[in-house]
């Protein structure tokens, strides 16, 4: 046992030497600060330092009782043990009762050491308990922060589905108060189309232990729709089954995942355009070359000079379909030049206003300080053109046409929303119409060569593409918004330039 410091409150010299003897004849090392009176006790216990606190019953202007108060006042946690000549049943009693550790009569010392030995171990005890139980709440309480601080959703989920309890960040995405969610199951604000398999994941996780990692499809209290990957683990096994679920919400994700695939695709498919088109390119300078040829040897009395007039007509019209072609994959020559936007739009107003049919209201609104960008002047005119037309062709009971141009000065949190335009100056020309709008599976394939939403013989499938190729080789951006009912906005940004 190491060194203690020891409180003896004994107003006998002699007494006091008794107990000092036994605890080292019993081998307890102690170091004995011996006080006889009340006042001197309490001093020397504020002054603190002691491991264990011995006293007498019978002290002058007082007792023992008195003493164990003021040591439970200024030092609860240390040991108490009353040592006394004559103490009844009643009196030994009390003691305990008032908080007393132990108390030894002086004809029997011999209790004295093992009393001291197990009071100190007890209070060692307690000690290293309340350390744990300290530790306990302490990891609780970061448990619960971390749990309730998540950024993601956290749920406690039983094994009924319900929500034991939700942090907040599941309560933003899902747009419930916390007594809202746990009035409901996770069950209930799953997608109809997801709920089954939901369950049937959730009740293999709380009869075999399967873990779940999957996205499913949640309703929010405002009745949209988003896309989430929930990640579960179990808690406890039956009867009282619990599990943890973390509900991230990766709609956005999924979104940029999807442009993404859709810009490759894009690209693989310019790629793909440009070789066709090219080789396609070579054959018809052959074609169109023999036709020359053959109207520059035919008189015009001929009956083969129709006949090889309209193989020309043919290979000019394939020839412009190669051209929009190289315009898609950006392999065509373009003269870029420093232009002034707004300059640019107004000439063309007189020609966009004989397009546009009369039933359709055209307004041009130019934008202030646009800075300049750099293009070519004949290309920006048809991606102009092209846009125009088509929206005519999305109003054919009549609309409103708008097109604006703007300086837009893109941050991060804008590109993020329109990849992959990079934050910077741009100049913006929009062409929003008031037509019948497109779904998201069209807005996919709009760019494609090809791909037309209009009958039969009435479009080549270019228009569209052919802007694409335009945009991207001057540098730019395009973005369609667009939702059918609700008219369509094509956006084109382009690069400021000094």
């Amino acid at each position: 046992m190491s060194r203690l410091q020891v409180l003896h409150l004994e107003d006998s010299e002699p007494d006091g030497e008794l107990v000092a003897r036994r605890l080292t004849t019993e081998g307890v090392a102690a170091q004995i600060v011996r006080v006889a009176t009340l006042p001197a006790f309490r001093s020397a216990l504020a002054a603190g330092g002691f491991d264990l606190i011995i006293s007498d019953y019978s002290l002058p202007g007082g007792d023992g009782l008195q003493a164990l108060a003021v040591a439970i006042e200024l030092a609860p946690h240390i040991p108490f043990l009353m040592v006394t000549g004559t103490i009844g049943e009643e009196k030994a009693a009390a003691a305990l009762k008032a908080g007393a550790t132990d108390f030894i009569l002086k004809d029997r010392l011999e209790r004295l050491a093992p009393a001291a030995r197990r009071a100190l171990a007890e209070v060692a005890e307690r000690h290293q308990r309340q350390l744990a139980e300290d530790a306990l709440r302490q990891n609780e309480a970061q448990l619960r922060a971390v749990f309730d601080g998540a950024p993601i959703g956290m749920t406690i989920l039983t094994a009924d589905l319900g929500f034991a309890r939700v942090n907040a960040a599941l309560c933003r995405l899902l747009g419930y108060t916390v007594l809202e969610l746990h009035e409901r199951t996770l069950a209930a604000v799953a997608h109809a189309e997801d709920r089954k398999d939901l369950e049937q994941r959730l009740t293999r996780l709380f009869g075999d232990g399967v873990p779940v990692s999957a996205e499913y499809r949640l309703r929010t209290k405002a009745g949209e729709i988003v896309t989430v990957k929930i990640t579960t683990a179990l808690l406890r096994a039956q009867p009282d089954a619990q599990a943890v679920a973390m509900i991230e919400d990766v709609s956005e994700q999924k979104r940029l995942g999807s442009q993404l695939r859709q810009a490759q695709k894009m690209e693989a498919v310019g790629r793909l355009a440009g070789g066709v088109a090219h080789d396609f390119n070579n054959l018809l300078t052959i074609i169109k070359g023999h036709g020359d040829l053959m109207l520059d040897q035919l008189e015009a009395s001929d009956p083969l000079q129709r006949n090889a007039n309209q193989i020309e007509k043919a290979a000019n019209r394939a020839a412009s379909l190669t051209r929009q072609l190289l315009a898609f994959s950006r392999m065509q020559v373009l003269e870029p030049k420093v232009l002034d936007l707004n300059t640019l739009v107004a000439e063309m107003c007189s020609l966009l206003k004989r397009l546009v049919r009369e039933d359709i209201s055209f307004t041009f609104k130019a934008g202030e300080s646009l800075g300049r960008v750099k293009a070519d002047p004949g290309q920006i005119e048809q991606v102009i053109m092209n846009l125009t037309v088509n929206a005519c062709d999305a109003m054919p009971t009549g609309g409103k046409l708008v097109v604006e141009t703007r300086h837009v000065c893109v941050d991060e949190a804008m590109a993020e929303t329109r990849p992959p335009l990079l934050p910077g100056d741009y100049v913006r020309l929009s062409v929003e119409d008031t037509g019948h709008g497109m779904d998201s599976a069209t807005k996919e394939r709009i760019f494609e060569p090809f791909f037309t939403t209009k009958e039969m013989g009435k479009g080549t499938g270019l228009g569209l593409a052919t802007v694409y190729g335009v945009v991207k080789q001057s540098g730019g951006c395009i973005w369609v918004e667009s939702e059918p009912g609700k008219g369509t906005q094509f956006e084109v940004y382009l690069p400021v330039v000094e």
